[in-house]
């Protein structure tokens, strides 16, 4: 529809669609109006149609709503625009109705303002892809719904076997992929490739696609895609060492300048069959985890990986997990080390998150993945975001990134 991330779609954008008269699709609606406001009473009716589109997008593999856009028989008419008195409001607002009546429940939206005329908004509501192995259900009219060209359709008991017998399918390939993982885990940290040091604590990050097991790249592809441009994929490698492997091609750090594998502090392994694998100590010293850092070189590396992906041919989603391991007693703080906690746990992991291929990724794709990895570290949640829709600013300044 867009040939653009979510966040750079313009006035301009919309006024095209209106002008070339893209028609409603299974992944666009047009709605002149918001049904509701920020604030005030709304309607149980109003809920449910409202659940049913979103539940509808979610269940056909995600879509746009743009509100403030007219329609006549699914074709656009005219850009009017909308009002909203608070758009902050608003959108918590959204999540509330979303997140309490669809089961399961869920907040993969992403929602955004374009200033139009008079105080007016184009209002974008982009709904992530259900991932899970039973469609979502509207609980408001206890309907499954699922989006058909350019409208929400019910779905049928057949349509609900097959839907479940598709994602039981994934299913069977994340259990494969988390058995990958965790045997993978296990060699590492034993150390039987001599690859990190068993005194010092490391991050590791694992990229693994759902076709790993049938994908092949050459090592001809991989360099080509990885050793112009060393020193730009990996973050905060600078130059670093490079191997051919027998199952992929290896770039890494050692201390001192060392030409060697072995105690190295970073490596990033690119596997034949599509698998990626980063190990770094450069974020614990001293015993204090340097999160801000961390998660700058995790957001980095993820967006350079995920062009790396493309320019090999790799489309099949990507399954990724971090790990801390040799962490017990280290610390990690907030505020000035004023709410230091050491860790308990000598290893933590992250809940895997998937990417789907051609991700329009930025900082709310991970936030629910570091959320969970924070809590696994003993925090409320990733400190750098504020809420559901706004990032810390502090952080944005210090990182000196574009999330």
């Amino acid at each position: 529809m867009f040939n653009k991330r979510f966040e750079d779609i313009t006035l301009g954008d919309i006024q095209r669609l209106v002008n070339n008269k893209i028609t409603e699709n299974v992944h666009l609606d047009y709605k002149e109006k918001l049904s509701f406001r920020a604030s005030g009473k709304v309607d149980d009716t109003v809920k449910a149609e409202f659940v049913k589109d979103i539940s509808a997008f979610a269940n056909a593999g995600g879509g746009l709503l743009i509100y403030g856009v007219s329609e006549n028989n699914h074709l656009p008419d005219s850009v009017k625009g909308v009002e909203i008195d608070d758009e902050d409001a608003l959108r918590r607002r959204i999540i509330e109705i979303v997140n309490k009546n669809t089961d399961p429940s869920f907040t993969d939206i992403k929602m955004r303002s374009i200033p139009f005329v008079s105080g007016k908004v184009i209002f974008l509501i982009r709904i992530e892809k259900n991932l899970l192995t039973l469609p979502r259900r509207n609980t408001l009219d206890n309907n499954f719904w699922v989006r058909t060209d350019n409208k929400a359709s019910c779905m049928d008991t057949a349509t609900i076997i097959g839907y479940a017998n598709i994602r039981q399918h994934t299913e069977d390939i994340i259990q494969k992929i988390i058995g990958y993982k965790k045997d993978r885990l296990n060699e590492i940290i034993a150390n039987n490739n001599n690859r990190i040091s068993a005194d010092r604590s490391y991050v590791i990050m694992q990229f693994v696609p759902e076709d790993f097991d049938s994908f092949h790249c050459d090592i001809k592809t991989i360099r080509a895609n990885t050793l112009d441009r060393r020193e730009d994929i990996i973050c905060p490698f600078n130059g670093g060492n490079m191997n051919i492997e027998a199952d992929g091609y290896l770039m890494f750090n050692a201390p001192n300048d060392r030409f060697s594998t072995v105690d190295c502090t970073e490596y990033l392994k690119f596997y034949k069959n599509g698998i990626v694998e980063w190990a770094s100590d450069w974020f614990i010293y001293n015993s204090q985890i340097d999160w801000k850092h961390m998660v700058k070189c995790i957001f980095s590396l993820t967006k350079k990986l995920l062009v790396y992906y493309e320019s090999i041919g790799l489309n099949s989603p990507l399954h990724v997990g971090i790990t801390l391991t040799n962490v017990q007693g280290c610390f990690i703080s907030i505020n000035n080390y004023r709410d230091s906690k050491a860790l308990e746990s000598n290893m933590i992991h992250s809940m895997d998150i998937c990417l789907q291929k051609h991700c329009d990724f930025n900082a709310f794709t991970y936030k629910r993945f570091l959320d969970d990895f924070f809590n696994a570290l003993g925090l409320s949640g990733c400190p750098i975001y504020k809420d559901e829709q706004t990032l810390d600013s502090e952080f944005l300044n210090q990182s000196r990134i574009t999330l």
